[in-house]
């Protein structure tokens, strides 16, 4: 079940972030879904938690340097230390963590560097199954928060994804991220896109996910999202994660924004790359035969429209 999401996740916010790093370095509203009706669970809203001011003693030295001190080679530093974090925390550690992933962006920090080290601390805390329920409620925070880049919150929605995966023995932390997850159904695109992806995602796994099946009648609200241009890292998340659910649910109402986004060279090459292979897996011959005699003007595009008419079913 893990494998086909963890897919998703490279494609989707694993993407993002890697690619934003390396070029650091270098969502028609319709009717949405059905509402959670109020006795549902869902995942509250919780606020982060304040570490006292003496918190570092009490810490391991790599933790206290990772997310409680501030190093003096900024967040690009930061980043490193959070990547060589040890699994074996303390409750006093987990807090420490918890109140790192959920840290607003300081003025003057990269967005791209900040988004990437929530999704390195949000890795470490997947491991600590002491702190699902905690750490669930505070990717929803994060989610719902319309204050918080979208990369960011696309992040907490594709670690929500693992943690439905990791609860297999908690039946009612599925229920409540589900129940989220259609709750985001009806807020902004930055979430209610990736919300749709999960729930379609969740629903493919196997049959004992049905619940979560949505109907094709549900997905309009994609609409919106997917005709948004994105030409910055920052204005990418909706309108790309729609993209990947309209590949996934080859929805044939948008082949021709698909084809318009390909020949966009003012797009971001990221878009530009998931609508050639969502066209590819939609598999129309004549989009095939479009793709094939198009020049995008830009070799990683050229990449992908090579695989997307590899990776169709007519080849």
């Amino acid at each position: 079940m893990i494998r086909r999401r963890t897919t998703i996740l490279v494609s989707a916010a694993a993407l993002l972030g890697a690619a934003a790093l390396w070029w650091h370095h270098a969502g028609r509203r319709a009717a949405p879904a059905p509402p959670v009706a109020p006795a549902a669970s869902v995942l509250r809203s919780i606020a982060a938690p304040t570490l006292p001011a003496d918190a570092a003693a009490e810490l391991r030295p790599a933790v206290a340097k990772a997310v409680v001190e501030v190093p003096a080679g900024g967040w690009n530093e930061r980043l490193d230390r959070v990547r060589q974090l040890p699994d074996d925390l303390s409750s006093g550690e987990i807090e420490s963590l918890l109140a790192a992933l959920m840290e607003p962006r300081p003025a003057g920090v990269s967005a791209v560097i900040h988004s990437t080290c929530v999704h390195e601390v949000a890795c470490i805390l997947q491991r600590q199954p002491a702190a699902r329920q905690r750490f669930a409620e505070a990717l929803a925070t994060i989610a719902r928060d319309p204050h918080r880049d979208p990369v960011t919150r696309d992040y907490a929605i594709q670690h929500l994804r693992q943690v439905w995966d990791n609860a297999g023995e908690t039946p009612a932390l599925r229920e409540a991220v589900t129940n989220t997850f259609r709750e985001f159904v009806g807020l902004d695109p930055t979430v209610s896109t990736p919300a749709l992806l999960s729930l379609h995602l969740l629903a493919s796994d196997s049959p004992e996910n049905a619940g979560c099946r949505l109907a094709d009648d549900e997905f309009p609200a994609l609409r919106a999202p997917v005709f948004a241009p994105a030409t910055t890292i920052e204005n990418l998340p909706p309108p790309h994660t729609a993209v990947l659910t309209v590949d996934e649910r080859r929805l044939q109402d948008y082949r021709q924004t698909l084809l318009d986004q390909v020949a966009n060279r003012s797009e971001h090459a990221l878009l530009r790359m998931a609508a050639a292979n969502a066209l590819g897996r939609i598999a129309r011959a004549e989009d095939l035969a479009a793709l094939a005699a198009l020049d995008p003007g830009d070799g990683r595009v050229a990449t992908a429209i090579q695989h997307a008419l590899h990776r169709s079913p007519t080849h």
